[in-house]
């Protein structure tokens, strides 16, 4: 059964690198960006917009959502990890 993973800021970096071998191991990718850069991925993944440095945002876009693994690239501060935690735990099985 693949699993159903988010990353956040998968559209730059090594973020991109990291869909690309998630989508060779046959996961189920859900990129969140602000959408201001265009990503290679085509409809291979599914995307979706949020503000990271607003709780409210994340909770608003994630709250109804689960995930088996959570990436977060543009965790940049323990007020952001912080946030991740609180909307992501315990549906996800790790948070990175």
């Amino acid at each position: 059964m693949a699993q159903d993973v988010l990353v956040m800021g998968g559209t730059s970096f090594f973020g991109k690198r990291l869909v690309a071998d998630l989508l060779v191991a046959g996961c189920n990718v859900t990129v969140a960006t602000r959408g201001r850069v265009q990503d290679p991925f085509g409809d291979r993944i599914a995307r979706v917009n949020f503000d990271r440095r607003s709780l409210e945002s994340m909770q608003e876009t994630f709250g109804g959502k689960s995930f088996d693994i959570v990436f977060d690239q543009i965790g940049y501060g323990p007020d952001d990890i912080e946030d991740a935690i609180e909307v992501f735990y315990p549906r996800a099985k790790f948070a990175i």
